[in-house]
């Protein structure tokens, strides 16, 4: 029963996942550049966002 479900799974998931392996995730060569104001942000907020995220980064970096 459980090789049963394990066929049908493959075969109904199969063709998406090799859909998505082909797919482009990543824009070409040149990256649209705006402002927050361009963007409908806030730029002071996006600065405090930021600045907290470079204040709680951490220092340590991992040997692998």
């Amino acid at each position: 029963m459980r090789r049963l479900a394990l066929l049908v799974l493959l075969l109904v998931a199969g063709p998406s996942w090799a859909q998505a392996q082909t797919a482009i995730y990543f824009p070409g060569a040149t990256w649209q550049h705006k402002t927050p104001t361009e963007a409908g942000i806030n730029a002071a907020l996006l600065k405090e966002a930021v600045d907290f995220a470079i204040a709680g980064e951490s220092r340590n970096r991992a040997i692998w």
